[in-house]
């Protein structure tokens, strides 16, 4: 009996000493572990916290951006899909406008009366220039130039041409109306047994013309411009009759 209760005592001496060792292990540990948090430099411990609470801050953040980015791009969508249908609609209405201005003159159109206007055209749009015989100059011409249209077509025309001065604008035109043969036919006031030009529908285009081509151009001036150039005509046709028997003698050779 005495030997048991020595066990029994022995057992809970072992049993003290295990926890007494066991408790002072864990109070080492932890006296090691706060030695080593007190010498680290600016407080290491605390860093892995720090990183944690940043991460989750910048988490935050970029949720917070990201929702405003959304926002932003779906205001934006949005604005475009208001401006297409703005334009759309004034497409339609711009659309709608010129069908009625198409039917408006298409209907003017046809209410017209059914007038066959005189083509407008120039003393230049004869076929064969320049004339050559007193039936074009006298008769076909005058009816053209009788009429007020082709009359101030023509002069518009006749003006474009220019010239330095009064004599090659009446020089320049009359070449191309004219040739040497007819002029050599015609003075100013018919002198010499020839046919008067002043009173021609033509005389009166050139000097219209020429005072439009240039306003310093008198009346006076054209006409003498004129006279000069049809006194000149027979110079002008001996001169050409010449060149042509010198190429044929050429030709001959």
């Amino acid at each position: 009996m005495h030997t048991q209760k020595s066990s029994k005592s022995a057992s809970r001496e072992n049993a003290n000493s295990n926890k007494s060792q066991s408790k002072s292990v864990n109070q080492l540990s932890n006296e090691v572990q706060d030695k080593r948090t007190k010498h680290l430099p600016g407080g290491l411990l605390n860093i892995s916290n720090n990183f944690t609470s940043q991460d989750n801050e910048h988490n935050i953040e970029n949720n917070k951006t990201e929702d405003v980015d959304n926002k932003i791009v779906l205001q934006y969508f949005k604005e475009i899909i208001r401006q297409q249908s703005y334009f759309r609609t004034q497409l339609w209405q711009i659309a709608d406008d010129l069908r009625d201005m198409k039917n408006e003159l298409m209907q003017q159109v046809r209410q017209r009366p059914n007038v066959n206007d005189q083509r407008e055209e120039s003393i230049f749009s004869f076929l064969h220039l320049p004339f050559n015989s007193v039936e074009d100059l006298e008769e076909h011409v005058e009816q053209f130039l009788n009429q007020p249209n082709n009359f101030e077509t023509s002069v518009k025309e006749v003006s474009r041409v220019g010239g330095k001065n009064p004599y090659e604008f009446v020089k320049r035109n009359c070449t191309r109306l004219l040739t040497n043969e007819l002029a050599e036919k015609y003075s100013w006031l018919g002198a010499k047994q020839k046919r008067k030009f002043c009173h021609l529908k033509l005389a009166d285009l050139l000097i219209v013309s020429g005072q439009d081509s240039n306003s310093a151009y008198t009346t006076k001036v054209l006409e003498e411009a004129i006279q000069k150039w049809l006194r000149r005509a027979k110079e002008r046709l001996n001169a050409e009759k010449k060149k042509e028997d010198k190429q044929r003698i050429e030709q001959e050779n």
